[in-house]
């Protein structure tokens, strides 16, 4: 799974707008836009507006999902 969070460029030097999606490979999950986080409460809070936001979408049910076979991950291979 990959979270996106990207700066969509209308923002403020104090204020930023931010698109953000949620993949799984090639498939999108959920998106949205996440408007006028203060850029001087960090990316942290940044985090919980996107947070927040992804909660009010309506997104796909991993089990209608076509599922892949992938490696197990373990902490052994966490070094490699």
């Amino acid at each position: 799974m990959l979270v996106q969070i990207t700066d969509d460029g209308t923002g403020s030097p104090k204020k930023g707008n931010y698109y953000w999606k949620v993949t799984i490979n090639d498939t999108v999950l959920a998106s949205g836009v996440a408007k006028g986080h203060q850029r001087a409460k960090g990316w942290k809070k940044l985090l919980k507006k996107v947070t927040n936001a992804a909660m009010k979408v309506p997104t796909f049910k991993v089990e209608e999902m076509e599922q892949p076979e992938l490696p197990v991950f373990t902490p052994d291979h966490a070094s490699a």
